[in-house]
């Protein structure tokens, strides 16, 4: 999603009394906040949301291996009001065993429902809507975009290999592409004159990864020349 899509489907919460409203709502803030599958979302219970420990337990995986992920600060106090206004008891006491996520009725909500129920919201709020799966696709992008580790992304998303996650890291690599002209280290390289002047630039940029240098002999073993590979992504040591 685009940052102004982003924008327009977050920025003015609904009336809390609008269970349905209100919840989809809270449920594209906790989409943002962990690139979780739908699927998974609604498994969780009420009890899988750990507020002491800032955790989330994902139970319901595709690879079906549960996952402990981080509850990230921003999303933590969207998702206590939701469970103090609709997940609570008569007392005030969470329904621990309850699904996070319900319908208007109190009982766990149903991909279809779900689906419908999303496509309307969306409409609300004039953004196209596209299914679920591209919350997750947006989260990837962005934490490729913004220079994340692709193993962490990989235990972030539950991929259960690098395979997956390395597909995401080629596709959304190529938006970066501006950034990398920016930003790069090869940036740093002022040719003046003089094999010495450039040679501690270019020593920088080997330690950095973005230069390969390959020393070239002859037959006999005698040096002949040196060949540079620069790079316009480093490669780590």
């Amino acid at each position: 999603y685009t940052n102004d899509e982003i924008y327009r489907l977050t920025r003015k919460r609904p009336d809390t009394h609008d269970v349905v409203a209100y919840r989809n709502w809270v449920m594209i803030q906790y989409f943002m906040a962990t690139g979780n599958r739908i699927g998974s979302v609604l498994a969780l219970n009420v009890e899988d949301i750990d507020f002491e420990n800032n955790e989330i337990r994902v139970q319901h995986t595709k690879n079906r291996r549960p996952q402990i992920a981080t509850l990230p600060s921003k999303l933590k106090p969207h998702l206590a009001n939701w469970v103090k206004l609709y997940r609570t008891d008569e007392d005030g006491i969470p329904l621990y065993n309850a699904p996070l996520f319900c319908n208007a009725y109190g009982t766990r909500l149903v991909m279809k429902s779900a689906y419908d129920s999303m496509g309307d919201y969306f409409a609300t709020r004039g953004v196209a809507w596209e299914g679920f799966h591209k919350f997750r696709h947006s989260y990837a992008a962005n934490w490729v975009r913004e220079g994340g580790d692709s193993l962490k992304l990989k235990t972030q998303l539950g991929h259960s290999s690098l395979t997956m996650t390395n597909r995401y890291a080629n596709l959304y690599g190529k938006a970066v592409s501006k950034d990398v002209e920016d930003h790069s280290l090869i940036n740093k390289v002022k040719i003046t004159s003089g094999r010495k002047k450039i040679q501690p630039t270019i020593k920088e940029l080997e330690k950095a990864g973005y230069v390969e240098r390959h020393r070239i002999r002859d037959s006999a073993g005698r040096l002949r020349t040196t060949e540079y590979i620069i790079r316009e992504i480093p490669i780590p040591e």
